[in-house]
């Protein structure tokens, strides 16, 4: 939704999607990369999946999207969804202030899809936040929704964004 063209313009995406993952990793006080690795491919691991953990969801995370310089994205789109991510957190998983663990992202490859990676990843947050007797947020895609109602997880909004005036 947020980025159309991405198809058009890979370099650009991936030029921006590895600026997303290096300011998550430049902030380890904030997040944690736990990766999924597939290591049946002789002696090289192969990176399966990985998930994001916001551990500190009220520090703030300086991030520079590239508005003014990407190709690949819709500017009104990806604001309208910046937006709604805000006020979903005030709305939704604000009680819980500093005291979450949050699932930022969760990717996994398509080739590794339901044989248990993605729990695994999921399962890794979960331990966490229940050592420290917090609860596990998250927004999720229809995609996952699968996934997280077999973990446990309960639907507390339901939200479609999108740009006045546009069907998709």
């Amino acid at each position: 939704y947020c980025f159309p063209r991405r198809n058009e313009f890979p370099d650009d995406y991936w030029q921006w999607t590895k600026q997303s993952y290096k300011d998550f990793l430049d902030q380890p006080h904030k997040y944690t990369i736990y990766i999924l690795e597939d290591v049946k491919h002789g002696s090289t691991n192969v990176p399966a999946g990985l998930a994001v953990w916001n551990l500190a969801v009220l520090t703030n995370a300086p991030q520079d999207p590239g508005l003014d310089q990407r190709k690949d994205i819709n500017v009104v789109r990806f604001e309208a969804f910046s937006k709604a991510a805000g006020q979903r957190f005030h709305t939704s998983f604000a009680e819980w202030a500093d005291k979450q663990v949050n699932l930022s992202s969760l990717v996994v490859h398509p080739d590794f899809r339901r044989r248990g990676g993605g729990t695994m990843l999921v399962r890794w947050g979960m331990d966490r936040a229940q050592a420290k007797a917090w609860p596990v947020t998250l927004c999720a895609s229809p995609m996952g929704q699968f996934l997280y109602e077999y973990l446990g997880f309960r639907n507390i909004a339901t939200e479609v964004v999108q740009v006045e005036g546009e069907e998709e």
